[in-house]
Protein backbone atom coordinates (compact mmCIF):
# COMPACT_ATOMS: atom_id res chain seq x y z
CA UNK A 1 0.00 0.00 0.00
CA UNK A 2 3.06 2.27 0.18
CA UNK A 3 2.98 5.27 -2.13
CA UNK A 4 -0.36 4.28 -3.67
CA UNK A 5 -2.37 7.22 -2.44
CA UNK A 6 -4.84 4.69 -1.08
CA UNK A 7 -5.21 6.76 2.05
CA UNK A 8 -7.65 8.93 0.08
CA UNK A 9 -11.34 8.09 0.22
CA UNK A 10 -13.77 9.92 -2.01
CA UNK A 11 -17.48 9.74 -1.28
CA UNK A 12 -19.98 10.95 -3.88
CA UNK A 13 -23.47 12.14 -3.00
CA UNK A 14 -22.76 11.79 0.72
CA UNK A 15 -24.18 14.22 3.26
CA UNK A 16 -21.75 15.72 5.75
CA UNK A 17 -22.82 18.59 8.00
CA UNK A 18 -20.98 21.82 7.18
CA UNK A 19 -19.43 22.06 10.67
CA UNK A 20 -17.85 18.59 10.26
CA UNK A 21 -15.98 19.44 7.04
CA UNK A 22 -12.20 19.77 7.20
CA UNK A 23 -12.01 21.05 3.67
CA UNK A 24 -14.42 21.72 0.83
CA UNK A 25 -12.99 20.79 -2.57
CA UNK A 26 -12.59 23.69 -4.94
CA UNK A 27 -11.03 22.91 -8.33
CA UNK A 28 -7.67 24.59 -9.06
CA UNK A 29 -7.20 25.47 -5.40
CA UNK A 30 -4.23 24.17 -3.45
CA UNK A 31 -5.46 21.57 -0.98
CA UNK A 32 -3.17 20.75 1.93
CA UNK A 33 -5.02 17.47 2.47
CA UNK A 34 -3.96 16.02 -0.88
CA UNK A 35 -0.72 14.03 -0.78
CA UNK A 36 0.46 14.80 -4.29
CA UNK A 37 4.14 15.43 -3.75
CA UNK A 38 3.84 18.79 -2.10
CA UNK A 39 5.47 19.46 1.25
CA UNK A 40 2.22 18.91 3.13
CA UNK A 41 2.34 15.25 2.25
CA UNK A 42 5.28 14.78 4.64
CA UNK A 43 2.72 14.29 7.40
CA UNK A 44 2.37 10.59 6.56
CA UNK A 45 6.12 9.81 6.58
CA UNK A 46 6.33 11.72 9.87
CA UNK A 47 3.82 9.28 11.35
CA UNK A 48 5.82 6.33 9.97
CA UNK A 49 8.93 7.82 11.56
CA UNK A 50 7.13 8.16 14.90
CA UNK A 51 6.17 4.48 14.81
CA UNK A 52 9.73 3.53 13.85
CA UNK A 53 11.08 5.63 16.72
CA UNK A 54 8.84 3.81 19.17
CA UNK A 55 10.01 0.44 17.78
CA UNK A 56 13.63 1.59 18.08
CA UNK A 57 13.13 2.66 21.69
CA UNK A 58 11.41 -0.63 22.50
CA UNK A 59 14.22 -2.68 20.94
CA UNK A 60 16.89 -0.79 22.86
CA UNK A 61 14.97 -1.13 26.12
CA UNK A 62 14.37 -4.83 25.46
CA UNK A 63 18.08 -5.43 24.79
CA UNK A 64 19.13 -3.54 27.93
CA UNK A 65 16.67 -5.36 30.17
CA UNK A 66 16.67 -8.94 28.86
CA UNK A 67 19.13 -11.20 30.64
CA UNK A 68 20.94 -14.03 28.84
CA UNK A 69 22.39 -16.81 30.97
CA UNK A 70 24.82 -17.78 28.20
CA UNK A 71 26.22 -14.24 28.14
CA UNK A 72 25.87 -13.83 31.90
CA UNK A 73 24.66 -10.36 31.05
CA UNK A 74 21.89 -8.62 29.11
CA UNK A 75 21.53 -9.34 25.41
CA UNK A 76 22.65 -5.76 24.73
CA UNK A 77 26.17 -7.15 25.13
CA UNK A 78 25.78 -9.63 22.25
CA UNK A 79 27.61 -8.41 19.15
CA UNK A 80 24.81 -9.36 16.75
CA UNK A 81 22.28 -7.42 18.87
CA UNK A 82 24.60 -4.41 18.92
CA UNK A 83 24.88 -4.65 15.15
CA UNK A 84 21.06 -4.71 14.73
CA UNK A 85 20.68 -1.73 17.04
CA UNK A 86 23.42 0.09 15.09
CA UNK A 87 21.63 -0.63 11.81
CA UNK A 88 18.38 0.62 13.31
CA UNK A 89 20.07 3.81 14.50
CA UNK A 90 21.57 4.54 11.07
CA UNK A 91 18.20 4.05 9.37
CA UNK A 92 16.40 6.15 11.99
CA UNK A 93 18.85 9.05 11.93
CA UNK A 94 18.92 9.06 8.12
CA UNK A 95 15.11 9.21 7.93
CA UNK A 96 14.87 11.78 10.71
CA UNK A 97 17.48 14.09 9.20
CA UNK A 98 15.87 13.77 5.77
CA UNK A 99 12.46 14.77 7.17
CA UNK A 100 13.81 17.68 9.21
CA UNK A 101 15.97 18.91 6.34
CA UNK A 102 13.01 19.26 3.98
CA UNK A 103 10.86 20.82 6.71
CA UNK A 104 13.63 23.33 7.54
CA UNK A 105 13.98 24.32 3.88
CA UNK A 106 10.28 25.15 3.73
CA UNK A 107 10.23 26.98 7.05
CA UNK A 108 13.26 29.09 6.15
CA UNK A 109 12.02 29.90 2.66
CA UNK A 110 8.30 29.19 2.11
CA UNK A 111 8.45 30.60 -1.42
CA UNK A 112 10.41 27.56 -2.65
CA UNK A 113 8.01 24.87 -1.40
CA UNK A 114 6.57 24.27 -4.86
CA UNK A 115 10.12 23.71 -6.18
CA UNK A 116 10.68 20.90 -3.67
CA UNK A 117 8.24 18.41 -5.16
CA UNK A 118 10.96 15.98 -6.29
CA UNK A 119 12.83 16.33 -2.99
CA UNK A 120 9.62 15.63 -1.09
CA UNK A 121 8.96 12.49 -3.12
CA UNK A 122 12.48 11.21 -2.45
CA UNK A 123 12.16 12.07 1.24
CA UNK A 124 8.86 10.19 1.48
CA UNK A 125 10.44 7.15 -0.14
CA UNK A 126 13.50 7.18 2.14
CA UNK A 127 11.55 7.85 5.34
CA UNK A 128 8.81 5.27 4.76
CA UNK A 129 11.17 2.52 3.62
CA UNK A 130 13.60 3.19 6.46
CA UNK A 131 10.72 3.14 8.94
CA UNK A 132 9.55 -0.24 7.65
CA UNK A 133 13.11 -1.61 7.88
CA UNK A 134 13.49 -0.24 11.42
CA UNK A 135 10.32 -1.91 12.65
CA UNK A 136 11.35 -5.19 11.02
CA UNK A 137 14.84 -5.07 12.56
CA UNK A 138 13.44 -4.06 15.96
CA UNK A 139 11.54 -7.33 16.39
CA UNK A 140 13.66 -9.21 18.96
CA UNK A 141 12.63 -12.61 17.61
CA UNK A 142 14.55 -11.71 14.43
CA UNK A 143 17.77 -11.29 16.40
CA UNK A 144 18.36 -15.00 16.85
CA UNK A 145 18.75 -14.49 20.59
CA UNK A 146 17.15 -16.76 23.10
CA UNK A 147 16.69 -15.23 26.51
CA UNK A 148 15.09 -16.27 29.76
Amino acid sequence: MRATGSHDIIFHDTFVPEEALLYKHRPKEVNRFLADGRVYSLEIPAVYLGVAGAARDYAIDFAKNTYSYSLENTIAHASHVQQKIGEIEVLYQTARRTLYSIAAQVEQNPAIKDQLSEDVSIAKYVICNNAIDIVTKAIPSCWGTKSV
